[in-house]
């Protein structure tokens, strides 16, 4: 796992230099992701991760079914963040709705059984989640946002005892993780946020099923009324 982060890591750098080479113009398309492969020495998993990144971060654009395409050729022209983040929720509309779909089937599910099952553990550990959610938030530290939002909806699927949810879940982590960068940014919902998991944790802190999983169907609720009304 190590490794691959590493590879991808080094490949936002290597297509990053490839952008202000000024080999490219900006609209123009990169190579496929098999030659930037060849070309950084990684695998085409890393390169397909460093395109998402720099998508969200709107250095290149992702075009379905046509590629990347540079977006910024100059470093003294760097892009906005919630430029670039409206454009990976609009190429990855798809993807996103589905994700939100999978989400709505399995979070409540989790929280109401979290409710029921979870022991003092879990529920020290949602409270140091949510509590580092505020904290991170307070001091300005955006970028490690989407790392706490993810380990907070992971440590209730922990909770809630059932290995294949769990399993199921992890599965989604990339574009989880992507999708949830890329809300932060194109959208002020981060306060919001912390407000709605403090109501999902009180409710499981309560050993209230049905408090819990109403909670978690309004957190997941309002997050797909943001991204809607951010795409449109």
């Amino acid at each position: 796992m190590n490794n691959k982060i590493s590879a991808a890591d080094e490949a936002v750098s290597k297509i990053k230099e490839l952008l202000f080479s000024g080999r490219l113009e900006r609209g123009q398309k990169l190579p496929g992701e098999t030659a930037l492969a060849e070309q950084i020495g990684v695998g085409r998993s890393s390169v397909r991760e460093a395109l998402k990144q720099l998508a969200a971060s709107g250095y290149v654009e992702l075009v379905a079914n046509r590629g990347a395409f540079a977006a910024v050729t100059n470093p003294d022209e760097l892009p906005s963040p919630k430029d670039g983040a409206l454009s990976w929720l609009n190429v990855n509309r798809d993807s996103v709705d589905e994700l939100l779909m999978v989400r709505g089937c399995i979070e409540p599910l989790a929280a109401e059984l979290c409710a029921t099952r979870a022991d003092d553990n879990a529920l020290e550990r949602l409270r140091e989640l949510t509590d580092s959610f505020e904290d991170t938030l307070e001091r300005g530290e955006y970028d490690n946002l989407p790392r706490l939002d993810y380990e907070f909806h992971a440590a209730i699927l922990e909770g809630a005892g059932n290995r294949f949810l769990v399993g199921m879940y992890r599965q989604l982590l990339s574009m989880f993780m992507q999708y949830s960068s890329s809300s932060f940014r194109a959208t002020d919902s981060k306060r919001d946020t912390l407000m709605e998991h403090r109501m999902i944790y009180n409710a499981i802190f309560a050993h209230s099923p049905t408090e819990a999983r109403l909670a978690m169907e309004l957190h997941l609720g309002i997050a797909a009324r943001r991204m809607k009304e951010v795409r449109n």
